[in-house]
């Protein structure tokens, strides 16, 4: 489901939670490099800045063309999909009161990534687009999607995309998973 979206989709908007993290951010930004290898047009919205070790993944942005608004939605235009990454819940997700409209609409897909589960944790992806299991990082579902998206050799001919495992993906996947494993002691 989630591929099929991604193939018939050309605005993308990715959210996380308040105060962001490492797997968190880079959750965000593994998803944003995999959709711009489609030709997709790709917005990061932030609350905050990110953390200072992530300082570089701004330039990583830059250099991919995927724009990174923080605090700031006055430029943002709506969404064909919505992908909301390592939140457990609604009221946890980092917007403002345009991305709540957009976030409202339910002819907008939302896709929800995200390993939490607590007794308060909910969905808040749309039911065909939850990828939400037990695991030490939001990254590693985001490593899942690519693997399985590698297997997809046709797919991948028709778009031109030679290496989709790209040094700054795989740099991302690493950074949220080791970051939400507390350095690996919880991989």
């Amino acid at each position: 489901n989630i591929f099929s979206l991604i193939m018939h989709s050309s605005k993308f908007l990715l959210l996380g939670h308040s105060y962001s993290d490492e797997d968190c951010v880079s959750s965000m930004l593994a998803i944003a490099l995999l959709l711009r290898k489609f030709g997709k047009c790709v917005v990061i919205y932030v609350k905050d800045r990110f953390p200072p070790s992530l300082d570089f993944f701004q330039k990583i942005c830059e250099y991919n063309e995927i724009e990174l608004l923080i605090k700031s939605t006055d430029n943002l235009e709506k969404p064909d999909a919505i992908f909301i990454l390592d939140t457990p819940k609604p009221d946890m997700i980092a917007l403002d009161e345009k991305i709540l409209n957009f976030f409202l609409q339910k002819s907008i897909p939302k896709v929800e990534i995200d390993h939490h589960f607590s007794k308060d944790a909910r969905h808040t992806g749309d039911t065909p687009y939850q990828l939400t299991l037990h695991a030490s990082s939001s990254c590693e579902f985001v490593a899942h999607v690519c693997y399985k998206l590698s297997k997809q050799k046709i797919v991948l001919e028709k778009h031109g995309i030679g290496e989709l495992y790209s040094r700054n993906i795989v740099l991302a996947i690493l950074t949220g998973m080791i970051g939400d494993a507390k350095l690996g002691n919880y991989l």
